[in-house]
């Protein structure tokens, strides 16, 4: 099912089928930056455990997992992951549950990786509290397709989602992704730093007035 179709990039629903495909896209998207080169090398083990990671959010119901197909080559070159609002309002709110990410433990750097998924929990609940949102989780576009719009296709579709529900969306966002947001309406409001001098950025986006939350 095609959801949106614009500048040769097909936006689609990704299933557990595309998780060998999607693997990948990580150290394309990120290994541009040696902070994530030493988080996670780039081998056939950690493109597995990636893939574990990719199945293992493909059967939460909480989450809406992405892709952007080029026409031309018939490639994914881009994934991302909504994680929906928790249903009630004292529950506990989804994403970035331990054991989702578990597969990636053995083969991550404990220095950078703690810091950095430390840095995403801390701030989240420091930011978010128990209201409901939208949470941009991951979104990862090959190099060599970066400034097509892949990206700007997966976030619209999301916060499109959170507009109609009127609620807010939350980012936690690398210093190269953070113009991408900004476009989309994120206001960044808080920065960390982590090791290697690196920072990352933390950002909000209201929704916009005209709908009503859902019951």
């Amino acid at each position: 099912m095609t959801l949106a179709h614009k500048n040769g990039l097909r936006l689609e629903y990704a299933t557990a089928e595309d998780a060998e495909a999607i693997a990948p896209l990580f150290a394309l998207s990120f290994h541009d930056h040696a902070y994530f080169r030493r988080m996670l090398p780039d081998t056939t083990e950690s493109r597995s455990a990636w893939a574990n990671v990719f199945q293992f959010a493909c059967k939460d119901p909480y989450t809406i997992c992405l892709k952007i197909t080029d026409d031309k080559t018939g490639k994914i070159i881009s994934h991302g992951r909504w994680v929906k609002p928790k249903e009630q309002i004292k529950a506990e709110q989804p994403g970035h549950e331990e054991e989702r990410w578990s597969a990636l433990d053995p083969y991550l750097d404990a220095e950078t990786a703690d810091a950095l998924f430390g840095s995403f929990a801390k701030n989240r609940q420091e930011m978010m509290e128990e209201r409901r949102h939208y949470y941009m989780e991951l979104l990862m576009t090959a190099g060599e397709f970066k400034g097509r719009g892949a990206g700007g296709m997966i976030l619209e579709y999301g916060t499109a989602l959170a507009d109609e529900e009127q609620v807010e969306c939350y980012i936690d966002a690398s210093p190269a992704g953070r113009p991408l947001y900004e476009r989309h309406g994120f206001v960044f409001t808080k920065q960390e730093k982590l090791p290697m001098d690196y920072h990352y950025n933390f950002g909000i986006r209201e929704p916009k007035a005209g709908k009503k939350e859902k019951k």
